[in-house]
């Protein structure tokens, strides 16, 4: 029998063959660009052909207390081993085996809406991660943004149910943020704003930092590029030795985009002057170089399993704006947004540790 629908309860989502818990969306987008083709004598467009298909594809999680980041280097046992380029880590290029793209296969699974077992699915291989962003505020939990993007999509048929693995551990929510830890580490203008027992230069205590956070966010997005094969759409070719090849190619494009916003509570206003100059909030030298330090670790629980989104040590500042203190009674909040083109990050379950950079890439 066809189903009256498809809700949440009958769709899953498996990368690479294991179960993906605590998804809360899941979305598919298919484009393709479609040229009509004139000919002389005729207005109306007789002909016409589409470009190569791009399909997108959306994943929204919770982070629960066993979770481990989608995204993860295969090491972090320094920054080499954890930079995000590197290969087994999510790669540079799809042609170089020293620095291979990172490709995942993704399943969306769909059962009946009666939930009698019966299964098919929509199965998108090659894809290749496109965004990663995690958010936390006082009103919600950890959640993860995941965003793919591949040219290949088949339906299968009926199949056995996957197997889904039972679910464990807490979600991690406002509460878990570990700020008394010494390896969490924001930026001296956001302390100096919020932080009463501290002097205009910022720096020191956590805890009373943590009472004026509000949220949290972090995100990573990945740009491609791709040169031009005469003659050939790499992985047009649906026979499996070179359906591999659709990423042959592409390669990523540095620097990667990343972005991190802190909102707070102020409790006085912003502590150094603001002037015409190109070092604004980065140290006196013979040339501005970025100096913030990010470092945001999640988990009250046992000091070697802690979730760590480490933004390295260049980060900068690239705005603030002020909100709130209407005669509504709210508060006046600051946001501080800042960017790292260094390719620093480095999401990790473990204990907190600190990367230091010996190489320039």
């Amino acid at each position: 029998m066809p189903n009256n629908r498809i809700f949440y309860a009958c769709q899953a989502v498996y990368v690479d063959g294991t179960y993906l818990q605590n998804v809360q969306a899941v979305g598919i987008d298919y484009s393709a660009d479609a040229t009509g083709i004139s000919d002389t004598g005729r207005s109306q467009q007789q002909r016409s052909f589409y470009s190569k298909p791009e399909i997108t594809i959306s994943i929204q999680r919770e982070v629960s207390t066993t979770s481990l980041p989608f995204y993860a280097p295969a090491s972090v046992t320094s920054y080499e081993n954890a930079y995000i380029l590197k290969n087994g880590n999510l790669g540079a290029s799809g042609w170089d085996s020293s620095c291979l793209l990172k490709e995942y296969a993704i399943e969306v699974a769909y059962g009946a809406d009666d939930l009698s077992g019966n299964i098919e699915s929509t199965t998108l291989k090659y894809c290749l991660l496109t965004e990663v962003s995690y958010e936390t505020s006082v009103d919600g939990k950890l959640t993860e943004n995941l965003s793919f993007v591949t040219r290949n999509l088949t339906k299968t048929g009926s199949a056995a149910a996957p197997i889904a693995t039972p679910l464990s551990g807490t979600l991690l929510k406002r509460q878990d943020l570990d700020i008394e830890n010494e390896e969490f580490i924001l930026p001296s203008e956001v302390k100096s704003v919020v932080d009463i027992s501290q002097p205009p230069t910022g720096g020191g205590s956590n805890i009373d930092v943590a009472r004026a956070i509000q949220s949290i966010s972090v995100n990573a997005s990945f740009d491609y590029g791709e040169m031009t094969d005469v003659g050939k759409w790499r992985g047009s070719n649906q026979s499996a030795s070179f359906q591999t090849e659709q990423n042959k190619w592409r390669y990523i494009t540095a620097p990667i985009g990343i972005t991190c916003e802190i909102t707070a509570v102020i409790r006085k206003s912003i502590q150094q002057n603001i002037l015409i100059t190109d070092r604004n909030f980065m140290p006196v030298g013979d040339s501005p170089v970025p100096n913030r330090e990010i470092k945001i670790v999640i988990g009250k629980g046992e000091p070697d399993d802690k979730f760590v989104i480490d933004l390295g040590k260049k980060n900068y500042l690239t705005g603030i704006s002020f909100s709130g203190g209407d005669v509504g009674g709210g508060n006046i909040e600051a946001t501080f947004s800042y960017a790292n083109t260094n390719n620093d990050f480095v999401p990790y379950r473990g204990t907190p540790i600190t990367l230091t950079q010996s190489t320039i890439y």
